[in-house]
């Protein structure tokens, strides 16, 4: 009987310690576990550290030359407005001719921004893996962005190049020139009822409005642009 007895005791202690065994085999899966998890999250943040740096690196270069090109457009449309009312005035004395030639219409610059990093991130699809889902969608705004103006500016060009160097304004081409400039530019507003004129007028018409438009473009990607970089910098501190 006692010796029954010790055998059982015996095979409860075996078990308790398979049970123990157990335990700390289990423990130590979930620990690996946890420190391997806890190793990919550090390596996931580090990679979308090094991934938004660059990303702020790029728009900081882009809002440089945004802000460039926005100063160079809003001194030109206000260049472009004079030169139109004094074109749409009934007369014009010599000194206000002089005032407008040469005239050079609009003057459309592509946006080029600086894409190597979103390119990256967007073919790889680890944009679409950062935490921050309003970073992401401001980030996609922003390139869309400048793709639309971008699109928008080169049919513009072409629009406007067909009418302001095409046949109709030959003429005005021909003595802008010529040594005897002022004597024909005098002779060319003069003759108001002529094509090349009237073609002329409305050149200088679409310029200022083609102008305003890249000064309210420029002011919306610097706009759009300083929201991805304030959430970038929220995102990095």
């Amino acid at each position: 009987m006692i010796i029954k007895r010790t055998a059982t005791a015996l095979k409860r202690q075996d078990w308790f310690a398979v049970l123990i065994e157990l335990v700390l085999v289990i423990a130590g899966i979930l620990i690996a576990l946890q420190i391997s998890n806890w190793n990919d999250d550090k390596k996931s943040r580090n990679e979308q550290s090094q991934i938004l740096t660059r990303l702020a690196s790029d728009l900081n270069l882009d809002l440089s030359s945004l802000t460039t090109k926005l100063d160079f457009y809003n001194d030109y449309v206000q260049d472009l407005t004079k030169k139109r009312d004094l074109i749409f005035k009934e007369s014009l004395t010599k000194e206000e001719i002089l005032q407008i030639v040469p005239y050079l219409g609009a003057y459309i610059q592509d946006t080029n921004p600086r894409r190597t990093t979103f390119d990256e991130i967007i073919n790889s699809g680890k944009l679409y893996q950062l935490d921050n889902l309003n970073l992401v969608n401001a980030t996609k705004d922003y390139y869309q962005l400048v793709e639309l103006y971008t699109y928008n500016d080169r049919q513009t060009r072409i629009e406007f190049r067909a009418l302001f160097y095409g046949p109709a304004l030959t003429e005005y081409w021909y003595w802008i020139a010529h040594p005897e400039m002022e004597k024909y530019a005098v002779e060319f507003f003069n003759n108001r009822d002529s094509i090349a004129f009237k073609s002329f007028t409305q050149s200088a018409a679409w310029s200022v409005a083609i102008t305003q438009r890249s000064v309210n473009q420029y002011e919306k990607l610097i706009e759009t642009n300083q929201k991805v970089l304030t959430l970038i910098d929220t995102e990095l501190n």
